[in-house]
């Protein structure tokens, strides 16, 4: 849907939402891809941002594009403690704007509850663990809580146009890898032994792993917008105050007060 926008300050573009999920065990690792992707007018140019994806930083995929991503390098089951290579870049798919991008992280398990998935919010998200750059991306603790986490990126976004000589500006990493902390195999309930009747054993016990047969989820949501008047335009569509280095294409020191250690 697109929609024309008269203040400069408000241009954004809302951009891709990205579902991937693994059952702990699985044959696969699938990466769903769902195109929920809007985009708002500015004259004749767009504010848009993109996602790409690989697992071996060079046969890189568009979210955009392909629709559909894979863990290549988790291969056929999913190993509890080891770090996967999961490498997720930004870019700047605009052809004329500068942007500054913020992306919402929210991590989830769910289970299959009489043939029908459901989010347990007993389980901890935590303990699905992404590799984020912190050089380059933002935490903001004041908007965050304990399944959704939101970053910004503190430095300007360079366009499309803006790569010369071979070297690609307009990208920014932001996963390096995940991991399912291998807590995961250590939290347990203890209850009686059942026998074939559904009965009781007296006198046995079993552990049930909490975590067994759960599949965890994370959604990436990336928006950006404009790096012009850049303080009234971040508050404008962002609602936060910001202290950058520059009316207009600065570095954001500062997110609600707090520096961001640029």
């Amino acid at each position: 849907m697109n929609k024309k926008i008269k203040n400069p300050l408000l241009v954004l573009a809302v951009g891709l939402i990205v579902v991937f999920a693994s059952t702990i065990g699985a044959t696969r690792a699938a990466v769903i891809y769902q195109d929920r992707a809007k985009q708002v007018n500015f004259e004749t140019s767009k504010v848009s941002v993109d996602l790409f994806e690989s697992s071996d930083e060079t046969n890189r995929e568009s979210v955009s594009e392909s629709g559909i991503l894979e863990f290549p390098a988790i291969g056929d089951t999913v190993k509890i403690g080891e770090k996967y290579n999961e490498f997720v870049d930004v870019s700047n798919e605009s052809k004329l704007y500068k942007e500054y991008v913020r992306v919402k992280v929210r991590k989830y398990w769910v289970k299959d509850v009489d043939g029908t998935l459901q989010k347990d919010t007993s389980l901890d998200p935590s303990l699905i663990e992404l590799d984020i750059d912190g050089s380059k991306w933002f935490k903001n603790t004041d908007e965050s809580t304990p399944e959704e986490d939101v970053y910004y990126l503190t430095s300007v976004l360079p366009s499309a146009k803006d790569n010369t000589d071979g070297k690609v500006l307009n990208e920014v990493r932001f996963i390096n890898g995940i991991t399912i902390n291998d807590k995961v195999t250590r939290v347990v309930n203890t209850e009686d032994a059942l026998n074939d009747d559904g009965v009781a054993i007296s006198g046995t016990i079993q552990n049930k792993y909490t975590y067994d047969s759960a599949s965890f989820y994370v959604e990436l949501e990336v928006d950006a917008v404009q790096s012009h008047n850049a303080e009234a335009a971040i508050y404008g569509a962002w609602g936060v105050r910001t202290e950058c280095t520059a009316v207009d294409d600065g570095d954001i020191t500062k997110i609600e007060g707090k520096a961001t250690g640029r």
